[in-house]
Protein backbone atom coordinates (compact mmCIF):
# COMPACT_ATOMS: atom_id res chain seq x y z
CA UNK A 1 0.00 0.00 0.00
CA UNK A 2 1.27 3.76 -0.79
CA UNK A 3 2.42 5.31 2.31
CA UNK A 4 1.48 8.55 0.59
CA UNK A 5 -2.26 7.58 0.89
CA UNK A 6 -2.67 9.67 4.11
CA UNK A 7 -2.37 12.51 1.58
CA UNK A 8 -5.66 11.75 0.26
CA UNK A 9 -7.42 11.24 3.58
CA UNK A 10 -10.49 13.45 3.86
CA UNK A 11 -10.77 15.84 7.13
CA UNK A 12 -13.87 16.09 9.11
CA UNK A 13 -14.46 19.60 10.04
CA UNK A 14 -17.88 20.86 12.20
CA UNK A 15 -20.97 22.43 10.10
CA UNK A 16 -22.54 23.94 12.90
CA UNK A 17 -21.10 27.02 15.30
CA UNK A 18 -21.31 26.62 18.81
CA UNK A 19 -22.50 29.34 20.67
CA UNK A 20 -20.82 29.75 24.72
CA UNK A 21 -23.48 29.58 27.06
CA UNK A 22 -24.83 32.81 28.17
CA UNK A 23 -28.12 34.45 29.27
CA UNK A 24 -30.62 33.72 25.92
CA UNK A 25 -32.05 37.04 25.85
CA UNK A 26 -34.34 39.29 28.26
CA UNK A 27 -36.00 37.94 31.44
CA UNK A 28 -37.77 40.99 32.52
CA UNK A 29 -39.19 42.26 29.46
CA UNK A 30 -42.45 40.65 29.96
CA UNK A 31 -43.18 41.53 33.70
CA UNK A 32 -43.30 45.31 33.85
CA UNK A 33 -45.02 48.07 31.89
CA UNK A 34 -43.94 48.45 28.62
CA UNK A 35 -44.60 50.79 25.67
CA UNK A 36 -43.37 51.99 22.56
CA UNK A 37 -42.20 55.71 21.91
CA UNK A 38 -41.38 57.75 19.19
CA UNK A 39 -39.48 60.49 20.51
CA UNK A 40 -36.58 60.90 22.48
CA UNK A 41 -38.00 61.06 25.59
CA UNK A 42 -41.29 58.86 27.05
CA UNK A 43 -43.18 59.31 29.81
CA UNK A 44 -45.23 56.93 32.35
CA UNK A 45 -48.02 58.41 33.94
CA UNK A 46 -49.20 58.24 37.40
CA UNK A 47 -52.07 59.34 40.28
CA UNK A 48 -51.91 59.57 43.79
CA UNK A 49 -54.27 57.67 46.11
CA UNK A 50 -57.28 59.86 46.99
CA UNK A 51 -60.06 59.81 50.15
CA UNK A 52 -63.69 59.31 49.93
CA UNK A 53 -65.73 62.03 51.40
CA UNK A 54 -68.48 61.46 54.17
CA UNK A 55 -72.06 62.61 53.50
CA UNK A 56 -73.16 64.54 56.33
CA UNK A 57 -76.36 65.99 55.37
CA UNK A 58 -79.19 66.12 52.50
CA UNK A 59 -79.07 66.92 49.26
CA UNK A 60 -75.29 68.11 50.14
CA UNK A 61 -73.22 69.19 47.18
CA UNK A 62 -70.74 66.36 45.72
CA UNK A 63 -67.46 67.02 47.22
CA UNK A 64 -64.53 67.98 44.80
CA UNK A 65 -61.93 65.49 45.08
CA UNK A 66 -59.21 66.41 43.20
CA UNK A 67 -56.58 63.91 41.69
CA UNK A 68 -53.07 64.38 42.11
CA UNK A 69 -51.24 63.76 38.98
CA UNK A 70 -47.33 62.97 38.43
CA UNK A 71 -45.05 61.80 36.09
CA UNK A 72 -41.71 59.99 35.51
CA UNK A 73 -39.85 60.16 32.03
CA UNK A 74 -37.06 57.89 30.34
CA UNK A 75 -34.66 59.25 28.05
CA UNK A 76 -34.01 57.28 25.07
CA UNK A 77 -30.54 55.30 24.41
CA UNK A 78 -29.19 54.26 21.25
CA UNK A 79 -27.35 50.25 21.44
CA UNK A 80 -25.80 48.55 18.76
CA UNK A 81 -23.78 46.03 17.46
CA UNK A 82 -21.80 44.77 14.18
CA UNK A 83 -20.03 42.26 12.57
CA UNK A 84 -18.46 41.35 9.23
CA UNK A 85 -18.35 38.09 7.34
CA UNK A 86 -16.19 38.20 4.51
CA UNK A 87 -16.86 35.87 1.39
CA UNK A 88 -13.34 33.96 2.22
CA UNK A 89 -14.17 33.47 5.59
CA UNK A 90 -17.15 31.22 4.48
CA UNK A 91 -14.75 29.28 2.12
CA UNK A 92 -12.72 28.51 4.50
CA UNK A 93 -15.28 27.99 7.74
CA UNK A 94 -17.40 25.68 4.97
CA UNK A 95 -20.21 26.89 6.47
CA UNK A 96 -22.40 29.85 6.41
CA UNK A 97 -22.40 31.54 10.01
CA UNK A 98 -24.54 34.26 9.38
CA UNK A 99 -27.71 33.08 11.09
CA UNK A 100 -25.74 32.04 14.17
CA UNK A 101 -24.33 35.47 14.69
CA UNK A 102 -27.20 37.11 14.45
CA UNK A 103 -28.87 35.20 17.24
CA UNK A 104 -25.43 35.83 19.21
CA UNK A 105 -26.03 39.32 18.96
CA UNK A 106 -29.92 39.32 19.76
CA UNK A 107 -29.51 37.26 22.55
CA UNK A 108 -27.11 39.96 23.69
CA UNK A 109 -29.13 42.95 22.88
CA UNK A 110 -32.27 40.79 25.03
CA UNK A 111 -29.42 41.14 28.23
CA UNK A 112 -29.31 44.62 27.56
CA UNK A 113 -32.48 45.41 28.22
CA UNK A 114 -32.06 43.60 31.16
CA UNK A 115 -29.36 45.39 31.94
CA UNK A 116 -30.81 48.80 31.87
CA UNK A 117 -33.87 47.18 34.17
CA UNK A 118 -31.44 46.62 36.55
CA UNK A 119 -29.81 50.40 36.55
CA UNK A 120 -32.90 51.53 36.76
CA UNK A 121 -33.71 49.77 39.73
CA UNK A 122 -31.86 52.48 42.11
CA UNK A 123 -31.13 55.25 39.51
CA UNK A 124 -32.82 58.45 39.92
CA UNK A 125 -36.02 58.66 38.34
CA UNK A 126 -36.58 62.08 36.38
CA UNK A 127 -40.30 63.00 37.68
CA UNK A 128 -42.71 66.10 36.82
CA UNK A 129 -44.08 67.35 33.39
CA UNK A 130 -41.12 67.26 31.42
CA UNK A 131 -38.81 65.68 33.77
CA UNK A 132 -35.74 67.72 35.24
CA UNK A 133 -36.26 67.22 38.77
CA UNK A 134 -34.46 63.88 39.91
CA UNK A 135 -36.28 61.40 42.76
CA UNK A 136 -33.19 59.23 44.21
CA UNK A 137 -33.88 55.72 45.37
CA UNK A 138 -35.29 55.67 49.04
CA UNK A 139 -31.87 54.96 51.45
CA UNK A 140 -34.70 53.05 53.47
CA UNK A 141 -35.71 50.51 50.61
CA UNK A 142 -32.08 49.30 50.48
CA UNK A 143 -31.97 46.33 52.95
CA UNK A 144 -28.33 45.36 54.40
CA UNK A 145 -27.24 41.44 53.85
CA UNK A 146 -25.88 41.05 57.43
CA UNK A 147 -23.53 38.83 55.92
CA UNK A 148 -25.93 35.77 55.24
CA UNK A 149 -27.25 34.82 52.14
CA UNK A 150 -30.99 35.18 51.13
CA UNK A 151 -33.13 33.00 53.49
CA UNK A 152 -37.05 32.26 54.08
CA UNK A 153 -37.28 34.82 57.15
CA UNK A 154 -35.79 37.43 54.58
CA UNK A 155 -38.28 36.67 52.14
CA UNK A 156 -40.96 36.47 54.99
CA UNK A 157 -39.79 40.07 55.63
CA UNK A 158 -40.05 41.92 52.45
CA UNK A 159 -43.60 40.52 52.37
CA UNK A 160 -44.09 42.45 55.44
CA UNK A 161 -42.87 45.57 53.81
CA UNK A 162 -44.84 45.43 50.69
CA UNK A 163 -48.06 44.61 52.03
CA UNK A 164 -47.89 47.30 54.54
CA UNK A 165 -47.31 49.61 52.03
CA UNK A 166 -50.01 48.45 50.49
CA UNK A 167 -47.94 47.12 46.87
CA UNK A 168 -50.77 45.14 45.01
CA UNK A 169 -50.29 41.47 45.46
CA UNK A 170 -50.16 40.16 42.17
CA UNK A 171 -47.34 40.89 39.71
CA UNK A 172 -44.68 40.73 42.96
CA UNK A 173 -40.93 39.41 41.01
CA UNK A 174 -37.75 39.15 42.78
CA UNK A 175 -35.28 39.47 40.61
CA UNK A 176 -31.89 37.07 42.20
CA UNK A 177 -28.80 35.38 41.31
CA UNK A 178 -27.62 31.80 41.39
CA UNK A 179 -26.30 31.86 44.52
CA UNK A 180 -29.17 33.50 45.92
CA UNK A 181 -31.20 30.61 44.58
CA UNK A 182 -29.14 28.03 45.54
CA UNK A 183 -29.26 29.44 48.79
CA UNK A 184 -33.10 29.37 48.92
CA UNK A 185 -33.23 25.79 48.16
CA UNK A 186 -31.21 24.28 50.65
CA UNK A 187 -34.05 25.70 53.04
CA UNK A 188 -36.35 23.24 53.71
CA UNK A 189 -39.54 25.73 54.25
CA UNK A 190 -38.86 26.41 50.55
CA UNK A 191 -39.09 23.51 48.73
CA UNK A 192 -42.01 22.12 51.37
CA UNK A 193 -44.97 21.28 49.60
CA UNK A 194 -46.68 22.54 52.88
CA UNK A 195 -44.80 26.02 52.46
CA UNK A 196 -44.30 26.29 48.23
CA UNK A 197 -47.05 26.11 45.81
CA UNK A 198 -44.40 24.92 43.60
CA UNK A 199 -42.05 21.38 43.54
CA UNK A 200 -39.07 23.53 43.70
CA UNK A 201 -37.12 20.07 43.61
CA UNK A 202 -38.25 19.13 40.70
CA UNK A 203 -35.96 21.32 38.23
CA UNK A 204 -34.25 22.71 41.30
CA UNK A 205 -35.61 25.83 40.96
CA UNK A 206 -38.32 28.10 42.61
CA UNK A 207 -40.52 29.71 40.68
CA UNK A 208 -43.11 30.86 43.20
CA UNK A 209 -42.63 31.34 47.15
CA UNK A 210 -45.00 33.65 49.25
CA UNK A 211 -46.11 35.59 46.51
CA UNK A 212 -42.64 36.49 44.82
CA UNK A 213 -42.24 35.47 41.09
CA UNK A 214 -38.61 34.53 41.49
CA UNK A 215 -36.46 35.49 38.29
CA UNK A 216 -33.13 34.32 37.78
CA UNK A 217 -30.86 36.59 36.19
CA UNK A 218 -26.90 36.24 34.98
CA UNK A 219 -24.08 37.32 37.72
CA UNK A 220 -22.60 39.48 34.69
CA UNK A 221 -25.84 41.62 34.79
CA UNK A 222 -26.19 42.12 39.13
CA UNK A 223 -24.29 44.18 40.61
CA UNK A 224 -21.72 43.06 43.02
CA UNK A 225 -19.70 45.38 45.76
CA UNK A 226 -16.36 44.25 47.18
CA UNK A 227 -17.79 42.34 50.01
CA UNK A 228 -19.31 39.99 48.31
CA UNK A 229 -22.36 41.58 48.79
CA UNK A 230 -24.66 40.78 45.55
CA UNK A 231 -27.63 42.98 44.57
CA UNK A 232 -31.09 41.58 44.22
CA UNK A 233 -34.37 43.38 43.36
CA UNK A 234 -38.01 43.58 44.22
CA UNK A 235 -40.55 44.89 42.11
CA UNK A 236 -44.13 45.09 41.29
CA UNK A 237 -44.74 44.73 37.57
CA UNK A 238 -46.40 48.48 37.54
CA UNK A 239 -43.90 49.99 39.33
CA UNK A 240 -41.05 50.20 36.88
CA UNK A 241 -41.45 50.39 33.16
CA UNK A 242 -39.63 49.70 29.83
CA UNK A 243 -39.78 52.21 26.78
CA UNK A 244 -38.72 51.48 23.31
CA UNK A 245 -38.23 53.68 20.61
CA UNK A 246 -36.81 50.83 18.80
CA UNK A 247 -37.85 47.30 19.55
CA UNK A 248 -34.37 44.43 18.70
CA UNK A 249 -33.63 45.07 14.92
CA UNK A 250 -31.78 42.70 13.01
CA UNK A 251 -30.22 43.95 9.62
CA UNK A 252 -28.20 41.65 7.20
CA UNK A 253 -26.84 43.52 4.00
CA UNK A 254 -23.86 43.80 1.53
CA UNK A 255 -21.20 46.39 1.55
CA UNK A 256 -20.29 47.34 -1.50
CA UNK A 257 -17.71 49.80 -0.26
CA UNK A 258 -15.60 46.89 1.01
CA UNK A 259 -13.50 44.53 -1.12
CA UNK A 260 -15.48 41.56 -2.09
CA UNK A 261 -18.94 43.14 -1.16
CA UNK A 262 -19.06 41.08 2.36
CA UNK A 263 -22.23 40.75 4.69
CA UNK A 264 -22.52 43.32 7.14
CA UNK A 265 -24.57 42.51 9.97
CA UNK A 266 -25.97 44.84 12.52
CA UNK A 267 -27.99 44.54 15.54
CA UNK A 268 -29.30 47.63 17.28
CA UNK A 269 -32.23 48.83 19.48
CA UNK A 270 -32.73 51.79 21.17
CA UNK A 271 -34.94 52.29 24.66
CA UNK A 272 -34.43 53.11 28.26
CA UNK A 273 -35.88 51.85 31.56
CA UNK A 274 -37.40 53.82 34.90
CA UNK A 275 -38.80 53.44 38.56
CA UNK A 276 -42.58 54.58 38.12
CA UNK A 277 -43.13 54.41 41.54
CA UNK A 278 -40.78 53.68 44.42
CA UNK A 279 -43.25 52.01 46.84
CA UNK A 280 -42.79 48.40 45.32
CA UNK A 281 -39.44 48.67 44.65
CA UNK A 282 -36.47 47.07 46.66
CA UNK A 283 -32.77 46.13 46.74
CA UNK A 284 -32.03 43.49 48.78
CA UNK A 285 -28.88 42.21 49.15
CA UNK A 286 -27.57 39.02 49.72
CA UNK A 287 -23.75 38.09 50.67
CA UNK A 288 -22.23 35.49 48.16
CA UNK A 289 -18.92 33.58 49.71
CA UNK A 290 -16.17 33.72 46.88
Amino acid sequence: MSQSITNAFVQQFNRNIHVLSQQMGSKLRGLMRTTDVNAKKAFFDVLAPTEMQQKTSRHQSAPLVESVHSRRSVDMTDWGWGDIVDNEDKIRMLISPESEIARNAVMSAGRKIDALVVAAFIAAADEGQFGGTPIVFPASHTIASGAAGLSVSRVREMKRRLDSADVPDEGRVWVISAQALEDLLEQTEATSSDYANVKALVHGEIDTFLGFKFVRLSDSILPIDGSLDRSTFIFQQRMMGIALGQDIKTEMKRRPDLWGTPLNIEVTLTGGAVRIEDAGVYRVLVREEA
